[in-house]
């Protein structure tokens, strides 16, 4: 049996900018609940200042790799958009 694969023309046709920021929209909001959730430990003795170490240095770590993300994944999001604008511009392409 083979298994269905996605062609170019359908990556160029499913890539949407607005998922993508909504995706970072949601990292985001994640990355801030460890930063609050942290700041929350801290009163409580013994490990609070230990817990409150751990989140904060997970949720850089996560900041971190979502800014990896958002350059190298954001540019080819923009590039394949630039080109299915091209595309559609030149008549080349549907236009939904």
């Amino acid at each position: 049996m083979e298994r269905p694969t996605i062609g170019w023309r359908q990556l160029l046709g499913s890539v949407n900018v607005r998922d993508f920021i909504d995706i970072v929209r949601g990292e985001l909001g994640m990355i801030g609940s460890m930063f609050r959730q942290g700041v929350a430990a801290v009163p409580r003795l013994p490990f609070g200042p230990l817990v409150f170490l751990g989140f904060w240095l997970l949720a850089v770590l996560r900041l971190a790799l979502l800014v990896v993300v958002v350059a190298v994944f954001g540019t080819a999001i923009l590039i394949i958009s630039a080109v299915r604008g091209a595309t559609r511009a030149a008549g080349g392409g549907p236009s939904a």
